[in-house]
């Protein structure tokens, strides 16, 4: 993968993330600080939080295919960033009750649904693409048999 594609993912990956996110705050807001009041500049935290969190992602940036055996500790880092990521934001926001213990472990828990959502979503694009790729293959073999033939 080139880095150009590699960064189209990664701007893939942001939307995504800021979508979760958005759902993500509503929710835990909802839980925690239903009189919490904001102000618009409230609709720029999601995209602090998933701009931050496509930082760590770069390590599993490679030109070439990974093997499992490679990819697979590359994710794990990946996850064990993005949360020291989060978890540093909202330690260090005044915005953000940390005190509860509660609210730190389900904001940990939120990351790693929100990232596996974000796999999941990647899989389901590029299995798309795939099945796609895999039918015009198969149109362009069966176009070159009949020229071949005739």
């Amino acid at each position: 993968m080139s880095f150009k594609q590699f960064l189209i993912k990664k701007l893939f990956q942001f939307f995504m993330l800021t979508t979760f996110i958005t759902v993500a705050i509503w929710v835990l807001g909802s839980m925690y600080d239903k009189e919490a009041l904001f102000g618009y500049e409230a609709y720029l935290s999601p995209l602090l939080f998933a701009g931050a969190c496509i930082v760590p992602t770069l390590v599993t940036f490679s030109t070439k295919e990974l093997s499992i055996k490679k990819l697979i500790p590359r994710m794990v880092l990946e996850v064990i960033l993005i949360e020291a990521v989060v978890l540093g934001i909202a330690l260090l926001s005044p915005d953000i009750n940390t005190e509860k213990p509660a609210v730190i472990v389900v904001l940990s828990i939120s990351v790693l649904i929100i990232y596996a959502l974000v796999c999941l979503m990647e899989w389901i694009k590029e299995s798309i693409e795939a099945k796609q790729m895999n039918q015009d293959l198969l149109k362009l073999q069966k176009l070159y048999d009949d020229s071949a033939i005739s």
